[in-house]
Order: structure tokens, then sequence, then C-alpha cells
């Protein structure tokens, strides 16, 4: 996951997602059986930009970066965060189900 981080650094000015798409996989657990490691994955990743203040703004940019240059809806899409569902469910969803 840092190498991700370490790479959005790099290219946090160019709008595409699949980092972000590489870092859903990373937080979701690779089975369903062990949601709980979705929450220490996403932990990891906070910590990792604590320590790194350079990767926190680069992250914030490169988020906000891509929801000011892509359609939202095709954005959760195209991440795997969103289908019919309410956004915060679907995303717990996918971040707990791999």
């Amino acid at each position: 996951m840092r190498e991700i981080l370490e790479r959005i650094h790099t290219y946090s000015d160019q709008a595409e997602p699949e980092l972000l798409v590489q870092l859903v996989e990373h937080i979701r657990p690779k089975k369903r059986k062990h949601p709980g490691q979705a929450i220490k994955n996403l932990e990891y990743m906070l910590k990792v930009l604590e320590a790194n203040p350079e990767f926190s703004a680069a992250f914030s940019h490169y988020v906000k970066h891509l929801f000011y240059s892509h359609n939202p809806i095709h954005l959760y899409t195209d991440t795997g965060i969103m289908s019919q569902k309410g956004f915060f469910y679907e995303t717990i969803s996918k971040i707990n189900h791999k």
C-alpha cells in the first residue's frame, strides 16, 4: 500500500482512477471471512499518511483532482465502490468484501 501512496505522491496531478482502484483493492480483505482486516488495512494507510505529510498532501490533491475531473458516478463505479446501492453502504460493503 505504501508503494501506491508513493506513486500517488509522484503522479498526484494525473486524474486517472487506477491508483485509487489499487488502494481500494489493498484495503479490502482478501477473504470475506476477515472483515476486520479492512479496518487494519485502513489504519495502516492512515499511519503511513500521518508519518509522511508529503504523501498526505499528495493523496488529498489526487482525490480532489479525481472528483473535479471525473463524473462522480463513473468514478465510483470505475473504482468498484458503487453500483445500485447507496454510496456509504456500498463503500463499507466493498471494503469488507473481496
